[in-house]
């Protein structure tokens, strides 16, 4: 199976967004790059910072390791 992952960044703040579907990570990036600094990035790349994962079919969680 493969997975996708665009990061979203602006001020200091940054989110990852990672789904089985590039679909939903090309949305994220379209409507956020708006805003936000996005950037494809290879999920395995992935180590830190608050995460978005998720499928198509069910509600997105957010983890944020701050917390």
């Amino acid at each position: 199976m493969n997975t996708y992952a665009v990061r979203l960044e602006s001020a200091g703040a940054a989110v990852t967004v990672v789904c089985a579907e590039q679909t939903v990570t090309h949305w994220s990036a379209r409507y956020f790059g708006t805003w936000w600094n996005a950037a494809a990035v290879h999920p395995a790349d992935i180590c830190a910072g608050a995460r978005v994962t998720g499928s198509w079919t069910t509600t997105l969680t957010t983890t944020m390791p701050w917390r």
